[in-house]
């Protein structure tokens, strides 16, 4: 018996949930479902996995509940925390020990609690009543034995503050924490690493190779963790939140005071660094810096406003090596094109070698047309160190012209190097016709070199004719031009009439050349109307060389009215050619009365064409109640002509009640038909008992019956 079956019959969940192991509060929440079914589907879930809770199973599945507390809870809710309250208003109703006394309700409790939770902040919202209790208890009886772990620092560790610039934070501090216990202890509060005895954060501070420093806020409880290395120092090279979490804002503006209190910076930077998202991590990077260095990056920073990151970056690697003359440079190409630093420096830095001609060109490039510094310094660097003054004039000319980018000018003009007049004359007429970009128009020119005027003329043609590309065009006619005319007009119709590939276009045309003039007209008919690829319809019109007029009209009449697969159509008549009119009439009433596909219907007809009427009508009345494939029934039909009424009668009963399709039950009728009743009674008892598929039955039963196995041995094998 399943579980909802258990739950269902015994109406009584409360008793499934108790085999559970479910506890009392769990039991409470249970009780505030009205939906019968989730809590079914809930205490599945525990039966499925018993180590997870009902409050998890409650939360993962999406289910809440507004709960209206009575005054009495709201008031005993009232004798905790903040921080405790909410956790114990989620639990109230969930609030007797295993005695059943009420335990959140003592005022004793609510103290420890309170005071365990100030000093430990425990993530108590997956913990049980008992757990918190247990644990507050056994911590208040800790401290009192002087077993619970405690800053035993004074205030002579504190390295900044408590008075601080934004008077918002002043009592916070920010301290040293030198002594193992304090490290423990600082490690339990904030939950990360420093604690553990596995990491070497404790005995690097033992052996003075690291500092931790702590952010603790009035009371003394720490909310960042900052570790240096090496020790003394203010190289930052871990600092981490609570749980080993990212900072708050506020928390990172106070440790960036800190890190910039040696720094001397005017009100302007405060304010530009106190935004920053990595203004914590600035002071790491600036001590390093070189007073030019330093110089250089505040000056950055206070011009431009870029992230610190990237100035740091740009300061600290790319510029380093700079002489005056590119830093000079730098600052001229920054403040007339504004860029991102990163880019201006990139740039300076490729035109490190740049001849005199070079800059001026450079500069001749950029102020006229303004491209990407980056992109313009390339390609003076790289595509046009050898252009010829024609060249760079016609390149400008080109990017006057068209506004295409410099790159795919600049490899336009230098393959132009080489063109005739003619060709010239050529790429000048092709681009003003049809507006393709530089590098196509010259490639498809470029690929023109050799053609005769009559090929140039039919790639205009072409190209007006089909819209493609002119580098795909005239690469079909380069293919096609020593076709004869018909055969390449076949070519570029299959590439361009319906978008084919043009390698199976090729491949279909050199099948198709030997085509007559009727056989083409039909295979673009048959195209047009089927959408079918051009290798199919080909393939079809190939195979209807031999068709009648008559088996041509009864193609198109199936595909215009029942929209088929054309190969299999064409199957399907090539099938029919033979039938006689009685056969084509009943081909069209099974066809529109069950829309089955035409192949297998004039399968099912050429199998029926010896049928008696009573095998006909046998065959309707089946097809009809169980709505089989055609020919499936015809083969069924034809199988069980000898079979008496009351055989009939048991293949219909078996079909109705298993649905295992005809074959397997004729098969399983054969073998029936000298069953007495008795032992028909018997298959069906042990088919409807076990379920079992109708051949491992009617096997069983034929071995009860020789007497091979038993009544008991044939249960067994059928239930396994």
């Amino acid at each position: 018996m399943n579980w909802y079956t258990f739950i269902k019959i015994s109406q009584n969940w409360q008793a499934f949930a108790e085999t559970l192991g479910v506890s009392s509060e769990e039991m409470s929440a249970l009780e505030f479902l009205d939906d019968d079914k989730t809590r079914s589907i809930v205490l599945n879930e525990k039966r499925k996995n018993n180590a997870r809770s009902i409050m998890d199973i409650l939360s993962e599945i999406g289910i809440r509940k507004e709960v209206e507390y009575t005054p009495e809870e709201t008031q005993i809710a009232d004798m905790y925390t903040k921080n405790l309250k909410k956790w114990v208003l989620s639990n109230i109703r969930g609030r007797h020990d295993s005695q059943n006394k009420e335990i959140l309700s003592r005022p004793a409790v609510a103290t420890v609690l309170g005071k365990w939770s100030d000093a430990m902040g425990p993530d108590v919202q997956k913990m049980s009543v008992e757990e918190v209790v247990s644990t507050a208890e056994q911590w208040s009886l800790d401290e009192e034995s002087g077993k619970v772990t405690r800053y035993k620092e004074g205030d002579q560790n504190v390295v900044y503050g408590p008075k601080w610039e934004d008077e918002e934070h002043d009592g916070w501090t920010i301290r040293e924490v030198k002594t193992d216990n304090d490290l423990v202890w600082e490690g339990e509060l904030m939950n990360n690493c420093i604690k553990s005895d596995a990491q070497d954060y404790r005995s690097g501070v033992a052996e003075g190779k690291i500092s931790i420093y702590s952010l603790r806020d009035p009371n003394n409880k720490p909310h960042v963790s900052i570790q240096t290395h090496p020790a003394g120092s203010s190289n930052i090279v871990q600092i981490e939140g609570k749980d080993s979490g990212n900072l708050k804002d506020s928390y990172r503006i106070m440790v960036t005071e800190w890190t910039f209190s040696s720094f001397q910076l005017d009100s302007e930077m405060k304010a530009i660094i106190k935004d920053d998202p990595e203004s914590h991590l600035l002071a790491i990077h600036l001590k390093d810096f070189s007073p030019e260095q330093v110089k250089l990056f505040w000056s950055l920073k206070r011009e431009f406003k870029e992230s610190s990151y990237s100035t740091v970056k740009v300061v600290k690697e790319k510029m380093k090596d700079f002489s005056p003359e590119q830093i000079e440079l730098f600052w001229s190409l920054k403040r007339e094109f504004n860029e991102r630093l990163y880019r201006t420096v990139s740039a300076v830095k490729h035109m490190k070698y740049f001849s005199s001609e070079q800059l001026e060109l450079f500069w001749s490039l950029k102020r006229e047309f303004n491209e990407r510094l980056y992109s313009t310094v390339k390609v003076v660097k790289e595509k046009m160190k050898d252009f010829s003054p024609e060249q760079i004039e016609l390149t400008k000319f080109l990017k006057r012209e068209f506004n295409e980018s410099f790159y795919v000018i600049a490899d336009a003009v230098k393959v132009m190097k080489d063109f005739s007049p003619e060709q010239i004359e050529l790429f000048w007429s092709l681009k003003q016709e049809f507006g393709e970009d530089l590098w196509r128009t010259v490639g498809a020119v470029e690929k023109m070199k050799d053609f005769s005027s009559g090929h140039v003329e039919l790639v205009r043609s072409l190209k007006k004719k089909y819209k493609e590309t002119l580098v795909t065009t005239v690469r079909v006619v380069e293919e096609v031009k020593d076709f004869s005319p018909e055969r390449a007009e076949l070519e570029i119709s299959l590439r361009q009439r319906f978008g084919g590939d043009p390698y199976e276009a090729s491949y279909i045309a050199a099948k198709m050349k030997d085509f007559s003039p009727e056989q083409l007209e039909l295979f673009w008919s048959l195209k047009q109307e089927s959408n079918e690829s051009f290798y199919d319809t080909a393939l079809a019109v190939e195979k209807m060389k031999d068709f009648s007029p008559e088996q041509v009209e009864l193609l198109w009449s199936l595909i215009q009215e029942f929209n088929e697969d054309l190969w299999r159509t064409v199957g399907a008549v090539e099938k029919m050619k033979d039938f006689s009119s009685e056969q084509v009439e009943l081909f069209w009433s099974l066809k529109r009365e069950f829309k089955e596909s035409s192949y297998d219907i004039s399968r099912a007809v050429r199998v029926m064409k010896d049928f008696s009427p009573e095998q006909v009508e046998l065959f309707w009345s089946l097809k009809r109640e169980f709505k089989e494939s055609s020919h499936d029934i015809s083969r069924a039909v034809r199988a069980i002509k000898h079979f008496s009424p009351e055989h009939l009668e048991l293949l219909r009963s078996l079909r109705r009640e298993f649905r295992e399709g005809f074959y397997v039950p004729v098969r399983t009728v054969e073998e029936m038909k000298d069953f007495s009743p008795e032992q028909l009674e018997l298959f069906w008892s042990l088919k409807q008992e076990f379920g079992t598929e109708l051949v491992p039955t009617i096997n069983v039963v034929t071995k009860i019956i020789n007497n091979k196995i038993t009544l008991e041995e044939a249960r067994e094998r059928l239930s396994t």
